[in-house]
């Protein structure tokens, strides 16, 4: 019978068998541990990333002179110390201007600060505590308002950043004096004449606070291209009904009412009071913003359906009738082939007030600021622009070998002599420097539509497609009128009150070892 070998491992053998063990797992111990602390440490900068931008939202959204009072804030933040450096005190803060690839100093200009020190907060799982600091500034509108035509450059990149300045998440390049003031920053040609918003009269177009006042983003160009390729399918459909299902002819159809066809598009604002159906009493208030398409062309004798977009709809729990500031570009049309790229000759543009917003309870009434943007989609796509020889603060379109500026027909409703249309203020066909209609003239048309024109089927084919989707303009051509008889369209600077500032706000923590971070954000204050 054989005998079995019992013996098991010597101490030196089980020794080894440790060692080794301990040799493989040692990597994966310390790789764990350090995927532990970097994922610990991105939680952390995570919850730093959110408070700071519940702090910035905060300070976005509430008075200048409610946050200069100091105090406890919104019960969760408290302001225990504010510190004014002033220009018009001489205690305010010089700033170096530079170009990027000029080592020289370009311009010094001297801005005021804000800075509010708020209570320290407690983050991550170690409930390390972090410092927090404000500033508001207006350091932007200082750089723009220089004698040297200059703007702060956001499109600086970690290639292209000088050396000891700052990259911040804005895109901007800074340099920080002792008190974590700016006293450095990389700038870029500007083209133009720049007043500070902080110094002149431009009311409420700069009390940009999306709590307050409707603030349509973007332009509606944007939208130009959604439709389009709604279009495709539009006339798509239309040919599949018709058992044309030839791609070359289906082409040759998209082709005929994308680049040929007169395309209106009707921009649509509704300003109204929101009435508690109980109490009978307002409770606040409503803007909506619909973009509707209509294409007189026809594809074998069918009609192009309307098409109808809800770009804007939000509730307003706000003291008096919030305004409207509406970037606006018109129609491109043609998008898709930019040698032939235009813009429409006519746009029509919509606005409706009610008693609750048009100013017959007494309140400030709703305002409407149509701003041409710095970035049109001309200029975004290199393509260019009849008559931008003349004036850049006009619309144009080819006409007989020419240019001509859009025709941009505004309508309002309302009831009788009481009832008074919203005032529209822009900077479009506005001379930059005098603030004057440029050629004694403006591309609005407001001048009441005659019945059987092609305006005023128009505009019947725009009023029937919203009230299909269930919002109507409180009064018809019937019982009301169109807000003519009256000039309510004026140069921005008409705009009779002070109460909107623009500010940049940066907000500053600083971690236990020291390390600070900066968060860039932007509001509109008193």
């Amino acid at each position: 019978m054989k005998r079995r070998n019992n013996k098991g491992f010597s101490l030196i053998e089980l020794i080894i068998a440790v060692a080794v063990m301990a040799l493989l797992i040692t990597p994966i111990i310390v790789q764990l541990a350090h995927t532990l602390e970097t994922s610990a440490q991105a939680k952390e900068k995570q919850y730093a990333d959110e408070n700071a931008e519940y702090v910035m939202e905060y300070f976005r959204k509430t008075e200048k002179n409610v946050l200069d009072k100091g105090g406890s804030v919104d019960g969760q933040l408290n302001i225990s110390n504010v510190s004014e450096w002033k220009v018009e005190n001489s205690t305010g803060v010089e700033c170096d201007l530079y170009v990027a690839g000029n080592s020289a100093v370009q311009d010094t200009i001297v801005y005021d600060v804000t800075d509010y020190s708020l209570d320290d907060v407690k983050l991550g799982k170690k409930n390390n505590t972090y410092t927090r600091t404000v500033s508001l500034d207006d350091l932007a509108n200082r750089v723009m308002a220089s004698s040297q035509s200059l703007r702060i450059s956001y499109d600086v990149t970690k290639d292209t950043l000088p050396e000891g300045f700052t990259l911040l998440n804005d895109g901007s390049a800074v340099q920080y004096d002792e008190n974590g003031h700016v006293n450095a920053i990389v700038c870029k040609p500007s083209t133009g004449d720049y007043e500070d918003p902080n110094e002149t009269n431009l009311g409420n177009i700069q009390d940009l606070d999306s709590t307050k006042m409707a603030i349509i983003e973007g332009n509606s160009a944007s939208l130009d291209t959604q439709y389009e390729a709604d279009l495709l399918s539009l006339v798509t459909d239309i040919d599949t009904k018709l058992g044309i299902t030839n791609a070359s002819s289906i082409n040759e159809d998209i082709k005929k009412i994308t680049d040929n066809s007169l395309i209106y598009r009707s921009s649509v604002i509704i300003t109204s009071g929101i009435i508690d159906q109980a109490t009978n009493e307002l409770k606040g208030y409503n803007v909506k913003v619909r973009i509707v398409y209509i294409c007189n062309d026809t594809i074998h004798q069918q009609s192009i359906p309307i098409k109808s977009y809800t770009v804007y709809d939000k509730d307003f729990n706000t003291t008096e009738a919030p305004d409207v500031y509406f970037i606006f570009e018109p129609y491109v049309m043609a998008k898709s082939t930019p040698d032939i790229a235009r813009y429409s000759s006519v746009e029509f543009l919509f606005v409706s007030a009610d008693e609750y917003t048009n100013g017959q309870d007494g309140k400030d009434p709703s305002k409407i600021y149509l701003i041409k943007p710095q970035n049109t989609w001309f200029t975004t796509n290199n393509v260019s622009i009849p008559g931008s020889g003349a004036d850049e603060t006009s619309f144009w379109y080819p006409e007989s070998g020419s240019a001509a500026r859009v025709n941009v027909m505004i309508n309002q409703n309302y009831k009788d002599s009481a009832d008074y249309p919203l005032k529209i203020y822009t900077n479009i066909s506005v001379d930059p420097v005098t603030g004057e209609w440029r050629d004694g003239g403006y591309m609005f048309n407001t001048t009441d539509i005659e019945t059987g024109t092609a305006e005023w089927s128009i505009y019947h084919k725009v009023l029937t497609s919203i009230k299909n989707l269930g919002d109507v303009f409180p009064f018809d051509k019937t019982t009301g009128h169109y807000a003519h008889g009256e000039r309510y369209i004026y140069p921005l600077r008409e705009d009779p009150r002070y109460a909107g500032r623009l500010y940049s706000i940066t907000v500053t923590l600083k971690d236990p070892k020291g390390r600070t971070t900066h968060y860039k954000g932007t509001k509109g204050a008193d």
